[in-house]
């Protein structure tokens, strides 16, 4: 199977970012964004393989210029939560070479992005050692009037009435629809309420306008084109499309593999895919920092290693183990082997999972009470501030009204104090400097919420795991006789530390660092206490009794 990863995100100002930053640092450019007067350098890195900008027709010439296309875009969006930018990364086969990836990426960007009206900003980048190819495709999200300038969004849409039926209209079809009756409403004063009636209605009433803004839906209504490229449909589509695409040309190319844009649960494999890691959690670990996203998938991968590993090892070592007592002895003691890595998962698992819930449980009431305290205090910081900026506004021959504001302002002072305390008291608690660094442990917080549901799932699988190689042991088991049990008793003592051996390295090889001793002493403890054998060669539970039964049913429970 070859190695397939399609995935998309939006770059909006919402989060501090832009559009020409982010085509500055993956074409490893030097551009200036107007917007803002910031100029963005990544001259200095070296990975750059290829680039192109892809235009429709009727798109401006001057837009193969990277520069001038993106700050076309900045200067089109006015609002500070604008989407500037949405942009695709994509796995290309290291089965092919640079000309079949440029072939690969012009025709599928021209067929699924480019012929619907979209600009393309494409790269390929092979950082490091050269194992990871991948392309960046940036495009654009305004649709392109026919004269090659951006068309709207959204539209503003009036909520009309007629007969007591409310439905909406653009400004255009409004014209028509108000010879049919229908009408836009404003907001009225009906004592001290605010009531949407028609501009008729309303002066019938002889009620005062509380405002001249028409009733109108929240976010307007979206450009159809714009619409259907925002929607998960379609992101499901250009996943399979860009499988498709690369299933092509691996065979143009007369190769076998094939990627596969279906999940793995979809492909009943039992791995599972890691997650997206991104740019800040890689950063931290290069500092020396844990990061929970990146410990999940170390996690993730060590798991799944060991499970295509220990499946084709048993199933080797099954068929040799027929009729042969050595080879027998040697199937136990992998055998026995492979409950040990697994139980040494399910410690390690277990042991992530407590420490993720604890520091939740610990952090997550600190913060709730953080937000209690800044819902009482903001209200009164925003009143203080709109009196010190009347007060500063007074004139010298306002003394009276200077007086007041001034009392006012010391007395809200006096009322803040507990909070402002409780505040501070709160972030130290939290080992914040402020209410962004306060939000900034919140998404921290859900981010580990996520990594648990993941790690509670991999406990599922590693449980589901622990009890077929338990069964697969007992088949074993059940081959020995009185006959040969000394024998393999003594051919099994003989190998055990060779093979004990072997399975450290595995283990240490595949948690490298994260490695712990006494997980897996604890780990060889446990399993070595549940897998005994009696003077027949059955498989029992030693000295564990009802404890050892409830391990069985549940081994990702601690004993």
């Amino acid at each position: 199977m070859a190695i397939y990863h399609f995935e998309g995100q939006v770059i909006s100002r919402t989060s501090g970012r832009t559009s020409v930053a982010a085509a500055a640092y993956r074409s490893r450019e030097r551009l200036y964004n107007e917007y803002d007067g910031l100029t963005h350098d990544y001259t200095y890195r070296h990975d750059l393989l290829w680039e192109q900008i892809i235009l429709p027709p009727n798109a401006q010439a001057a837009w193969q210029d990277r520069e001038t296309l993106w700050n076309a875009v900045e200067l089109s969006e006015t609002q500070k939560d604008n989407r500037l930018a949405r942009e695709f990364n994509a796995a290309l086969p290291i089965e092919l070479d640079l000309p079949e990836w440029k072939q690969l990426l012009t025709d599928f960007i021209q067929q699924q992005f480019v012929s619907q009206g979209m600009c393309a900003d494409v790269v390929i980048h092979n950082p490091g050692d050269g194992h990871n190819p991948h392309a960046h495709i940036m495009l654009t999200v305004r649709p392109l009037k026919e004269n090659g300038e951006w068309a709207n969004k959204t539209e503003k849409e009036y909520l009309c009435v007629r007969d007591g039926e409310e439905r909406g209209f653009t400004a255009a079809e409004f014209k028509e629809a108000k010879l049919d009756g229908w009408g836009k409403q404003y907001p009225f004063f009906v004592g001290k309420k605010k009531i949407y009636m028609t501009a008729a209605e309303g002066e019938d009433r002889k009620l005062k306008r509380a405002s001249k803004y028409p009733k109108c839906t929240l976010y307007g209504r979206q450009n159809p084109i714009a619409e259907r490229w925002n929607s998960d449909e379609q992101f499901v589509a250009w996943r399979a499309a860009w499988a498709d695409a690369v299933n092509i040309i691996l065979e143009q190319n007369q190769i076998d593999q094939r990627a596969d844009h279906r999940s793995n649960a979809a492909r009943g494999i039992e791995e599972k895919p890691t997650i997206h890691e991104g740019v800040i959690a890689r950063a931290l670990e290069r500092k020396g920092i844990l990061s929970d996203r990146c410990e999940l998938n170390r996690q993730i991968k060590a798991d799944n290693i060991l499970v295509r590993e220990l499946k084709a090892e048993i199933k080797r070592l099954e068929k040799q183990a027929r009729g042969d007592d050595k080879a027998l002895a040697g199937a136990l003691e992998q055998s026995q082997n492979a409950i040990i890595m697994i139980r040494y998962q399910i410690i390690f698992n277990y042991a992530q999972i407590t420490k993720m819930k604890s520091e939740r449980e610990k952090t997550m009431p600190i913060i709730h009470d953080y937000h209690n305290v800044m819902k009482e205090l903001k209200p009164m910081q925003k009143q203080r501030a709109s009196l010190k900026k009347e007060l500063d506004h007074c004139s010298p021959v306002q003394l009276i009204r200077k007086a007041q504001l001034q009392k006012q302002i010391d007395e809200l002072s006096t009322a803040m104090v507990p909070y402002v305390t409780r505040q501070n008291d709160l972030l130290k608690k939290l080992g914040c400097k402020d209410d962004k660094a306060v939000g900034e442990l919140e998404k921290k917080m859900e981010s580990i919420r996520s990594s648990i549901a993941q790690a509670e799932h991999r406990a599922n699988v590693l449980d589901g795991q622990h009890d077929e190689q338990l069964a697969r042991h007992m088949k074993l088991m059940n081959r020995i006789t009185p006959d040969n049990a000394a024998a393999i008793d003594v051919e099994r003592d003989a190998i055990r530390q060779a093979q004990r051996d072997v399975m450290l390295q595995k283990i240490y090889g595949t948690y490298g660092n994260l490695f712990e001793q006494t997980t897996m002493n604890h780990a060889v403890k446990i399993t070595e206490d549940i897998i005994c054998r009696d003077v027949n060669g059955k498989l029992y539970l030693s000295h564990l009794g009802k404890k050892g039964n409830e391990y069985l049913s549940h081994p990702t429970k601690p004993l």
